[in-house]
């Protein structure tokens, strides 16, 4: 009973979301993209990963940068295999709503104004950036590209594309060794082939 009760809510949260994305006056494509990416990111991080996703969405909405939520949602997939915890992904989503805060710009200095030159260009290549880097060093990268390139969009958004020889440069500075979700499998086989070890190993940020 309890099963079904859980299930039930997950269902209801999941629903509920996709109702709130109609609600946003963007069309149906962000509800056809969350309701076709959503399974996939709940299986690697659980339901229970929504909520704060659904707050990052809802803090996006209310800023200009309103065109970054379907980018936002398509990338998440292949940033819960790069980081497959909870704890990982709320340092991930705090670090988009920091860039989208610092690079987002107004003309009285008070309400945000105009979208973040580079926030889609951030989840377009950020899976990629993972991929080399931990979600701290992703942190220092995306920090040097926000004090460098603040008044100049342009060369924003070549540091977020990945076109700029500083952005080559310093994500091969703040690369450092191998991460340890490219081998969680590995050590999970072998503490259940030597040890009968059946718990998964969940990387987690100590930063």
């Amino acid at each position: 009973m309890r099963l079904l009760q859980s299930l039930h809510n997950h269902i209801e949260q999941y629903l509920e979301q996709a109702r709130f994305l109609g609600k946003m006056g963007r069309g149906v494509e962000p509800i056809l993209v969350f309701l076709q990416n959503w399974p996939q990111v709940a299986s690697i991080l659980g339901e229970h990963s929504l909520d704060p996703i659904k707050k990052t969405i809802h803090t996006i909405w209310r800023s200009p940068n309103g065109n970054a939520i379907t980018p936002f949602i398509e990338s998440l997939p292949a940033i819960s295999r790069r980081l497959p915890s909870e704890d990982l992904l709320k340092q991930y989503l705090a670090l988009t709503l920091d860039l989208m805060e610092r690079t987002s710009t107004s003309i009285h200095g008070i309400h945000k104004t105009y979208a973040s030159p580079s926030l889609i260009d951030f989840f377009e290549y950020s899976h990629q950036l993972l991929a080399i880097l931990s979600i701290s060093g992703l942190r220092k990268w995306v920090d040097y590209g926000v004090r460098n390139y603040h008044h100049h969009p342009d060369n924003q958004r070549a540091y977020f594309q990945l076109k700029s020889s500083d952005s080559r440069a310093v994500m091969q500075r703040e690369r450092n060794g191998t991460l340890l979700v490219d081998n969680t499998r590995k050590l999970d086989l072998y503490l259940l082939g030597l040890w009968n070890d059946h718990d998964f190993l969940v990387p987690y940020s100590t930063g």
